[in-house]
């Protein structure tokens, strides 16, 4: 081969200039030199172990500086380098080992480093010690790292698969609660499966692996389904289906019975990832059909696809597409070893739910006769579930009677809304201005009869009671009272009604109880309420504390954290304030704590309401309530108010701007919020008191007081007070341009 010449100018030409040339070449020499330095040094301390902990965090500092790949830098050496730290570095040093595996990540995601045997048994055994003993904070950039480190070493991993699967398993739970974590050992999990041609040790291990990913993926599915398809979501989502798919095609005898069982959950998910098909229209003779998409496109969709184990970058493939071409295969892989099951399974679901997969992605047009003479041989079983009314539709015998079904039509591309023709209605009036207060007092006192009815019941009653009971006080309307004796009466109506719901909150189903603090919340918002003279006051509050530390039940928690916050005055809460502040950041610390998996999905929910609930407190709160505050904070871990100030500030930031946005553009309305989120999701647990950026900023500035007054422990107030200024000011900037009397130019 003939060498290239270069001819004056045509370095320009090729896009690099002389100099470029030249410094990169310095640079490159300059790396080698410092990283050859730093080899020896690390490799001559593995014996002795005398480098100290300063002198290792320069050492990482050094080594996150250089540039790689590096053509100078081989790696073999790359992974020398890796094994060596991995065995000087101590394991009680967080932040150390943090940095060292983001030095891991740059390595293996910049160029392929192979580790011999004995190399990667160190570095294996290093990670997982870590991820048995770190903050949980540094879990899922642990796991991230070993994956990276696995995607192309794992054929030579298999004699620690005991090791590695007993860690990632316990990260994989669906019962887990850091879920960055479990996205991550999914992530890891979906590598080492696509060496199980290289390694079949590892087959032994699919059939717990198999369970944990098919709920992992049904639990990702339902929340793309409700638009949380964030890019960490979707590539989870796509991770969780490759090792689905490896494992089905493993052709692992004992698996057969196991995978045709996990079916029907995982034909749903998938259904509902790639969109349902067919849906039958209209319940009656003339069936009509259309195609619902079930997820749209959006930014996940449309933005560069980034590495999630395929070791390389593709721009323009949308991650929600490649995740749908992941589910393809594996239905293909379903239909292939498994026909009968799709075919002429008893399960009516998994017949439907694999149609509605495959017809999803055909012409509909073609496939029109073969499918509804498919259709026809449906369950006769299979008909809608209707609940029961509660107290809230009263007067349903005037509302206008349903529309006729849809006429007979020819198949559509798309679902075709026809909005239903609604009579004209009149002006909306208030519930006091539609019954006298004889007729009010005679409702109030049925529905505390029927409170006590089954739980179906009394969780409509319970919300009715506080929607009816929050006009007592209203100023209006005790205005229209003729007597003092009819204001008494209601008066202790409403006592009788608060110490109910009071009762409720700790008694019956989960449901009744969050309706029990929701129906408390409408009631404590009238601004009117002398909530400081009531004599039921001290049985609610101690109601909903004990609510919020001690129950069970996530929704629970949120409604009444909720409701907490309702109060706008600091004298509103009188001697419960110091108990109110201990309470919620009781509830804080113990917020991971989990005894049902199906609470899972409300645990960030509740972090945000409980963190919003405790910046209400600390903003209403006065000068000689520092010391009641400090105290509590000061009662907790000494990491305790750091992690939930780096944690939670911009996430609250973050909740109010995307709720101002959502309240701005109209697109959420009392009537488009199902039962979920009426009784506790953030759509209606924020609503109740919706915590603004002024609220935030004085509390941040009540809490760089205390800290800044009483707080005797500088060393760490900094780093707490570092967050606070940060916050503060974005903050300040937000809340100064928001405000409409200040003239904005262009």
């Amino acid at each position: 081969m003939s060498p290239a010449i270069c001819v004056p100018g045509s370095a320009s030409g090729l896009g690099t200039s002389p100099s470029a040339t030249g410094w990169n070449l310095g640079a490159q020499r300059r790396d080698r030199k410092l990283w050859t330095t730093i080899s020896e040094r690390v490799e001559a301390d593995v014996a002795v172990l005398q480098l100290t902990l300063v002198e290792l965090e320069e050492i990482l500092k050094q080594l996150m500086g250089i540039a790689l790949p590096n053509p100078r830098i081989r790696g073999d050496e790359v992974a020398t380098l890796i094994s060596t730290l991995a065995q000087i570095l101590p394991l009680s040093s967080g932040l150390l080992c943090s940095e060292f595996t983001r030095f891991v990540q740059k390595c293996c995601c910049k160029e392929r480093v192979l580790f011999s045997s004995p190399q990667l048994r160190v570095v294996m055994e290093f990670f997982l010690n870590f991820i048995k003993v770190c903050p949980s904070w540094y879990t899922a950039s642990s796991i991230r790292a070993l994956g990276q480190v696995l995607h192309d070493n794992a054929d030579r991993a298999s004699h620690e698969f005991e090791l590695l699967f007993a860690v990632l398993l316990k990260h994989l739970d669906p019962a887990g609660v850091d879920i960055e974590a479990r996205y991550a050992a999914t992530s890891c999990v979906s590598n080492i499966c696509t060496q199980a041609g290289k390694t079949p040790e590892v087959y032994h291990y699919f059939s717990s692996l198999l369970r944990m990913v098919v709920e992992n993926f049904r639990q990702q599915a339902q929340s793309l389904i409700k638009g949380q398809n964030e890019r960490i979501l979707v590539k989870a989502c796509t991770c969780s289906m490759k090792c689905v798919f490896t494992i089905i095609n493993s052709n692992f005898d004992r698996l057969g019975d196991r995978i045709a069982a996990t079916l029907p959950t995982l034909l749903s998910s998938m259904r509902q990832v790639v969109g349902y098909g067919l849906v039958l229209k209209c319940d009656s003779d003339d069936v009509v059909f259309s195609y619902q998409e079930e997820l749209h496109p959006n930014d996940s969709d449309s933005s560069v696809c980034g590495s999630d184990g395929g070791g390389s970058r593709q721009v323009g493939d949308g991650l929600l597409a490649r995740l749908r071409v992941t589910v393809l295969y594996t239905l293909e892989a379903i239909a292939q070893h498994f026909p009968k099951a799709i075919t002429s399974s008893m399960d009516h679901g998994v017949r439907m739910a694999s149609l509605s997969c495959m017809s999803a992605l055909l012409n509909i047009q073609d496939t029109l006769p073969a499918i509804l003479e498919w259709m026809v041989q449906t369950s006769d079983t299979d008909r809608n579930v209707c609940t029961t009314p509660g107290p809230e539709v009263i007067g349903e015998s005037g509302t206008p009677p349903l529309p006729l079904p849809a006429p007979t039509a020819s198949l559509v591309d798309k679902a075709e809304v026809v909005p239903p023709l609604l009579p004209l209605t009149p002006p909306s009036q208030v519930l006091y201005e539609l019954l006298p207060a004889y007729q009010l007092r005679l409702v109030i006192e049925k529905m505390l009869v029927y409170i006590n009815d089954n739980d179906k019941v009394a969780s409509s009653v319970a919300r009715t009671l506080g929607l009816v009971c929050r006009w007592i006080s209203f100023p209006p309307f005790r205005s229209t009272l003729s007597t003092p004796k009819d204001r008494a009466w209601l008066d202790d109506l409403l006592g009788q009604a608060m110490v109910v719901l009071a009762g409720k909150i700790n008694a019956g189903s989960p449901k009744v109880r969050w309706n029990a603090c929701h129906a408390i919340a409408k009631v404590l918002l009238c601004p009117s309420l002398p909530l400081a003279s009531v004599t039921w006051a001290p049985t609610v509050f101690q109601a909903l504390l004990t609510a919020v530390a001690q129950q069970e039940n996530f929704k629970v928690r949120i409604s009444a954290a909720t409701a907490l916050r309702v109060s706008h005055t600091r004298s509103a809460f009188g001697s419960f304030f110091q108990l109110a502040v201990r309470a919620t950041v009781d509830a804080l610390e113990t917020a991971s704590d989990l005894k049902d998996v199906t609470e899972f999905r409300y645990k960030e929910q509740l972090e945000t309401q409980l963190s919003f609930t405790l910046v209400h407190l600390i903003h209403i709160s006065t000068e000689e309530d520092d010391p009641l505050i400090l105290e509590a904070l000061k009662a907790k871990p000494r990491g305790f108010l750091y992690d939930w100030l780096l944690h939670n500030l911009h996430r609250m930031v973050a909740t109010i701007e995307r709720e101002s946005d959502t309240t701005a553009t109209g697109s959420t309305s009392g009537g488009d919020l199902n039962e979920e989120g009426r009784a506790g999701g953030t759509g209606d647990a924020h609503d109740v008191n919706p915590i603004k950026k002024e609220e935030l900023l004085s509390a941040v500035r009540s809490l760089l007081r205390i800290l800044d007054r009483l707080n005797t422990d500088k060393a760490y107030a900094n780093s707490c007070i570092s967050l606070l200024y940060d916050t503060k000011i974005g903050l300040e900037h937000d809340v100064l341009y928001s405000n409409e009397d200040i003239p904005f130019e262009l």
